[in-house]
């Protein structure tokens, strides 16, 4: 079962702290309504925060090696 990918999950996220999870959930609600501009002006004060702090290059590049490693493990599955 998938977790629902809320406002209300995001606005809990972030107010616990956890601005990478908050800001992943508000990506994933603007890539099924790119209008939704609720969800972009708070998606756009998480990032800038997370910019501020530093904490979005430190997640960016949590990613790209959860992308690199993900791409190893889907190429051995293949053999």
């Amino acid at each position: 079962m998938t977790e629902p990918k809320t406002k209300t999950l995001a606005a809990i996220y972030y107010a616990q702290g956890h601005l990478a999870e908050a800001l992943d959930i508000y990506a994933r609600i603007l890539s099924d309504d790119p209008s939704d501009a609720e969800a972009q002006k708070r998606h756009d004060a998480i990032r800038r925060e997370m910019r501020a702090s530093g904490t979005l290059a430190e997640v960016s590049t949590q990613v790209k090696t959860l992308r690199r490693l993900l791409r190893r493990v889907q190429r051995r599955r293949k053999r």
